[in-house]
């Protein structure tokens, strides 16, 4: 979000098996590529988002008539054309920054709970949408890949995050771990069941869940302040940091920070952090003569969301922790994102909800593995160190069987 960084932009038109659109998002700075940058096709109702390296692919867009729309927070919404792309496709475009950090901004304590108010209206208010989604999951003990699932899903999901959702096509791969594996498989499958969505009414005495800054039965037990302000587009953004009290009693905390623009009432961004295994360190399962433990468990989830229409478009996962084994410490990293990349014209049936989905495991483990359709179907354009990796598991045999939806 620095005033020095300017963002440069080389496209190429692709026409593929898929018939689409190729681009790379660098910094002209420091040449790297930038991440995270939503890119969306309007006519075609296709998204994506750009990997690590700063590249991306939209599929079914090479249709001159259609546009689109690149957007990341900090910078300026640009919309071109498809045949903008094909004629000018060696050229370098350049988006500015327009994030201006505001100083000596002065909101009052009831001025953020107001904002914080709003913030839980719109999201239980929120209306049901029908969309398609793509999940990419790649686990790591130290730096090895251990560990890797992609996933299309029916979804229907709102402001608030995943209702309910159901997989179509997918596909994992595992190296054999004895012990390894008792912690890796699936891990951020579970942290999406455990906090799908931001909102939560008053919960039951007894239940137990992770508390939550926009919760009614936590709300209370939360303190908000501004830790920044910037203006764009003569619009003021806040980002403001949350953290529980001292004294809440609830075992399982977040904390983390989020950016509201007051003014349009939309949440452009939602980061939250969790220092807990969320189950991850239940040993009771291994039966190995190993002496294991797991330490330092950390989450981390970010709900990123249009500043055009406010919409959810993507969640990044990841969670980090020290595997120890016979008191040798390996750092592990599961690290995910889950895109919703296209709306759906007619609604979904049979979905459940995500919980009952993703936690179940015996679907990982149904149907043939088809290597034709993930070469050509990427939602996310893969680095080269991913490729790498999917060759590895291949050389290994070690892609499983997988499912497609009922």
């Amino acid at each position: 979000m620095r005033n020095r960084f300017i963002l440069i932009f080389f496209f190429s038109i692709t026409l593929s098996f898929s018939q689409s659109v190729e681009g790379v998002v660098l910094d002209s700075i420091t040449g790297v590529g930038i991440a995270d940058v939503h890119v969306q096709s309007l006519s075609g109702n296709h998204g994506t988002i750009t990997n690590e390296e700063g590249r991306f692919r939209i599929i079914n867009s090479s249709n001159e008539k259609d546009s689109l729309r690149i957007s990341h927070i900090g910078y300026e919404v640009l919309e071109l054309s498809v045949k903008e792309f094909s004629i000018n496709y060696s050229d370098t475009l350049y988006l500015k920054p327009n994030l201006l950090e505001l100083q000596g901004v002065t909101v009052t304590n009831d001025g953020v709970s107001e904002m914080i108010r709003d913030i839980m209206e719109t999201l239980k208010k929120s209306q049901i949408r029908n969309s398609y989604a793509f999940y990419r999951q790649t686990s790591f003990k130290d730096t090895i890949a251990m560990e890797w699932i992609e996933a299309f899903y029916k979804i229907t999901h709102s402001k608030n995050g995943i209702d309910k959702i159901k997989i179509d096509q997918a596909r994992f791969a595992r190296k054999r771990s004895d012990s390894t594996s008792l912690f890796l498989i699936h891990s951020n499958f579970s942290s999406l069941t455990l906090t799908p969505q931001l909102y939560s009414p008053v919960l039951k005495t007894n239940e137990v869940t992770v508390g939550k800054p926009f919760g009614e039965s936590f709300i209370k037990n939360y303190q908000f302040y501004i830790e920044k302000s910037y203006q764009k587009n003569k619009s003021t953004y806040h980002e403001i940091h949350f953290e529980p009290d001292d004294d809440i009693t609830n075992p399982i905390n977040s904390y983390g920070s989020f950016v509201y623009i007051p003014s349009e009432k939309k949440l452009v961004q939602y980061t939250v952090f969790i220092d807990h295994a969320l189950g991850s360190d239940d040993l009771s399962n291994y039966k190995g003569d190993k002496k294991l433990a797991i330490d330092n468990a950390r989450h981390k989830l970010q709900f990123n969301y249009s500043e055009i229409t406010g919409h959810l478009d993507f969640i990044n996962v990841e969670y980090f922790y020290d595997f120890i084994e016979n008191d040798v410490v390996f750092p592990c990293r599961v690290a995910s994102k889950f895109i919703i990349y296209k709306n759906a014209i007619k609604p979904h049936k049979k979905l459940r909800t995500s919980s009952l989905e993703l936690e179940d495991v015996r679907n990982f483990e149904k149907a043939k593995y088809k290597p034709r359709f993930w070469r050509d179907n990427p939602v996310i354009y893969r680095t080269e160190r991913e490729n790498l990796i999917i060759s590895s598991f291949e050389k290994e045999n070690a892609f499983g069987t997988y499912f497609k939806g009922n």
